[in-house]
């Protein structure tokens, strides 16, 4: 797919839709997006998803007029419960997952607004009070972020740090 047909995507996918939640697994931050579905999971256990999921895996920052929120760099930073150790494998170890749970009913209250999508793969999302900043850094075939519809055969769109995969 090319880029403008990306973005064009992105935006009416998007557009309107509720973030729902914001949590990680490992290194990994996943932003679920629309509505709440049901699903069966690998395990064969029922869990509610939202039908929209944005995966990143690049540098990236919540901000509002007041400054930053949360960012990529606070998974790097100890949680004041978890003494010196980060340890992304597990939750409750980084300052991330701490802002998080503060967050939690701030993030859940916004809709998409906007969506940007530039050459490089940089990512924006104007939410309602919110902007999300996705910003790609790498020049190889690792994965920066994905953005897919979950539950369906559609494709992924897939942004690595030589361009779009689909």
């Amino acid at each position: 797919m090319e880029f403008s047909r990306i973005a064009d995507y992105m935006q009416a996918s998007l557009t309107g839709k509720r973030l729902r939640y914001i949590t990680r697994s490992c290194e990994l931050v996943d932003l679920g997006l629309g509505d709440i579905i049901t699903r069966r999971n690998r395990f064969g256990n029922d869990t509610k998803v939202a039908t929209l999921s944005l995966h990143l895996q690049c540098p990236f920052r919540i901000t509002r007029q007041s400054g930053i929120l949360i960012g990529s760099d606070d998974l790097f930073v100890s949680s004041s419960s978890a003494g010196n150790v980060v340890d992304l494998g597990m939750q409750n170890t980084c300052v991330f997952d701490d802002k998080l749970e503060l967050l939690h009913e701030l993030f859940t209250d916004e809709s998409v607004v906007r969506v940007s999508v530039n050459s490089c793969g940089d990512l924006s999302l104007q939410l309602t009070t919110l902007n999300i900043s996705v910003f790609c850094t790498g020049s190889t075939e690792n994965e920066m972020w994905r953005f897919f519809e979950t539950g369906t055969d559609k494709p992924h769109i897939i942004r690595t740090g030589i361009g779009f995969d689909s």
